[in-house]
């Protein structure tokens, strides 16, 4: 009886572990994301930590215009990430594409709170639609 509940409680941790390594949960960097020294994860999620941050400056008309250069900024590291990806092997390609689903759908979800505000919008909007879509090249 003990030995099979000892079993079963570490067959639990393991699925435990597995679960959160597959949902990012894990602090580990993946080795297959790792580009010549430079973590293609960390420098994504960074570019995409920075939009949340940019935006979540802007309270005015006046706050997007100059919010604007700093997501196209971002927009043009992107750029980098999808020229990059094409170097990594196909585990880090995939691990890449998981990665890029996840923020895609958050990235969709921050464009719909742009689109609230027609005045926002109008300033930054085509840049984050132009952030989405290079988002979703690499998935």
């Amino acid at each position: 009886m003990i030995k099979s509940l000892t079993t079963k409680t570490v067959f639990a941790a393991l699925v435990l572990l597995a679960l959160l390594q597959l949902s990012g949960c894990a602090s580990e960097p993946n080795p297959a994301l790792n580009l010549g020294g430079i973590d293609l994860e960390e420098a994504f999620k960074g570019q995409i930590s920075r939009v949340r941050q940019i935006l979540g400056g802007i309270n005015s008309m006046d706050a997007a215009e100059k919010a604007k250069p700093e997501l196209e900024q971002v927009s043009m590291s992107i750029d980098d990430l999808i020229f990059n990806s094409q170097k990594l092997t196909p585990d880090g390609q995939t691990a890449l594409s998981i990665l890029a689903l996840k923020e895609a759908s958050d990235m969709e979800d921050l464009i719909r709170q742009v689109n609230s505000s027609p005045v926002i919008y109008r300033a930054i909007g085509e840049t984050m639609e132009e952030i989405l879509t290079k988002i979703k090249q690499l998935i």
